[in-house]
């Protein structure tokens, strides 16, 4: 369940605010001062979080449930979502399949066009022993993020998945599919 936090920032008429997991030192000036400001001016705010690692498509649908509750609870029509990092394609996706519940969406630091990392362990054969013992461990730190951050995703930590997605190759097959609020240029 999204935690509701009262905020502000004014969206537009009385939309709540749907953060996708900004974490406190993602942002300048610190996500928690940003949650603070969108509380002062008067918006809802509700933080969600879904799989650390996975799929954009996976986490979008964890996250249009979520939004589907948002609606329902606070009675307005229309979300407006924000994401960090793999966020960005995750509430990219929710606007592409249900444009219905979204007002806007916004990213931050998001691989739209997919990550330079991901692109060098792409690198590792698939299959590989190298790419499973990397496998493994990212799982493991997706695993305990997920544990310390209360986050109720019933998914296991699938950072293959997360790899394909945010890969250039997979990032492009993805923008194909959900060409809605690609970027146009690089900021």
């Amino acid at each position: 369940m999204p935690r509701n936090l009262r905020g502000s920032f004014k969206p537009g008429p009385g939309r709540p605010i749907q953060l996708q997991r900004l974490h406190p030192d993602a942002l300048p000036n610190r996500a928690g001062a940003w949650h603070a400001r969108l509380r002062r001016d008067g918006a809802q705010v509700y933080v969600t979080e879904v799989s650390q690692l996975n799929t954009s498509e996976l986490r979008g649908e964890e996250l249009l449930q979520q939004v589907e509750e948002i609606v329902a609870i606070s009675g307005k029509r229309k979300v407006n979502l924000v994401g960090h990092s793999h966020g960005g394609p995750t509430v990219r996706y929710v606007a592409a399949v249900r444009p219905d519940l979204v007002a806007s969406v916004t990213s931050v630091g998001a691989p739209h066009k997919g990550s330079d990392v991901a692109d060098l362990l792409r690198k590792l054969p698939e299959g590989s022993g190298g790419e499973a013992i990397l496998a493994g461990l990212t799982n493991g730190m997706g695993a305990l993020i997920h544990f310390l951050s209360g986050s109720p995703s019933t998914e296991p930590q699938n950072s293959l998945g997360s790899l394909e997605s945010l890969n250039s190759e997979g990032a492009a097959r993805f923008n194909a599919k959900y060409p809605q609020g690609v970027p146009t240029s690089a900021c």
